[in-house]
């Protein structure tokens, strides 16, 4: 047995959230050197193409571009130790009496609540692809028929088929930021865990009423207090980790209509989110030689779209 005070369980349980990432980090690695340096070819061309300089060595690939869990460490050490990580960032920007003067009448223009005159709905789909917005099955029906139909209904949609991903260290969370407030992430490290005491500009701060329902908990990318940061005054998600897009929208229809007057809400779906094997019941006509990850998608696709389409019907009916 293990017994230790309270002062000593927060260093004690970042020991075995360590240890865990490690062993973690030795599984995922053993499978992938298995699978990409297995054969005598593969690690010749590899070792060649290193010495030339064409790509970085094996752990840098893996850790970069092939584990989802190169920034666990980093999560668990946030989690733990945050109140002194952010302080350690907190001030170690200067700025001069313009930028100040700039700052100030931004912020000051955020917290008129008089503004608005209509209520606001942002839904930030997980890993929507444009080119799947145009794709058909093999009956001649779209994928996503209900986005598909706001492309094409003229003056309804602004549509920017073009648009590449611009996150970076912070992965979802810096898809949020951008979405929320139109920044560009830092180059290095994840602004939703360096800068989670910052008041950034988002449409939230001008709704007395502001939620997000998101289906994570409030520690994954440090969502209590990044939403608090875009504007967001009520953060809604699921007691439970297994849900899908279904019971995403049917809590944030809830919610919404609990709400009198203007209100702002903003609606995260997880359906889509890879390897794309939460909606087994979904299966679309799709080509026989269609590789699984590609048809996976395809069908979560289709079913979030759905979610969507209800969703927006259930508003329209009762608006």
């Amino acid at each position: 047995m293990i017994c230790c005070s309270a002062k000593d369980r927060k260093p004690l349980s970042f020991c075995l959230w360590f240890v865990v990432a490690i062993i973690l980090y030795g599984a995922d690695l053993l499978s992938y050197t298995g699978k990409v340096f297995g054969s005598p070819e593969c690690r010749i061309a590899r070792v060649k193409k290193i010495a030339e300089g064409k790509i970085p060595s094996s752990m840098t690939y893996y850790v970069e571009s092939s584990s989802i869990l190169h920034y666990m460490p980093v999560m668990f050490v946030y989690q733990h130790f945050r109140s002194e990580y952010l302080d350690t960032y907190a001030g170690n920007v200067e700025y001069s009496e313009v930028e100040k003067n700039k700052i100030e009448v931004l912020f000051k223009s955020m917290e008129s609540k008089d503004s608005v005159k209509t209520n606001l709905v942002v839904v930030l789909v997980e890993s929507l692809e444009s080119w799947a917005l145009q794709f058909k099955d093999e009956d001649g029906n779209y994928v996503a028929p209900c986005l598909k139909s706001f492309i094409d209904t003229s003056g309804q949609m602004l549509y920017c088929s073009k648009i590449k991903s611009q996150a970076l260290f912070g992965c979802s969370g810096d898809g949020q930021m951008i979405v929320n407030t139109g920044m560009l992430p830092i180059q290095t490290g994840a602004a939703c865990m360096l800068f989670g005491k910052n008041k950034f500009p988002n449409f939230g701060h001008r709704y007395r009423d502001a939620m997000c329902v998101n289906s994570t908990n409030s520690n994954v990318w440090n969502q209590i207090e990044m939403n608090t940061c875009y504007g967001y005054n009520d953060y809604v998600y699921p007691e439970s980790n297994r849900v899908e897009d279904a019971e995403i929208f049917d809590m944030a229809y809830k919610r919404f209509n609990e709400i009198k007057g203007l209100r702002c809400i903003q609606i995260i779906t997880i359906s889509m989110h890879g390897p794309f094997n939460s909606v087994g019941d979904v299966n679309l006509p799709l080509k026989d030689d269609m590789p699984q990850n590609m048809r996976r998608y395809l069908n979560c696709l289709h079913y979030t779209d759905s979610c969507i389409g209800k969703f927006l019907n259930r508003l329209d009916s009762e608006s």
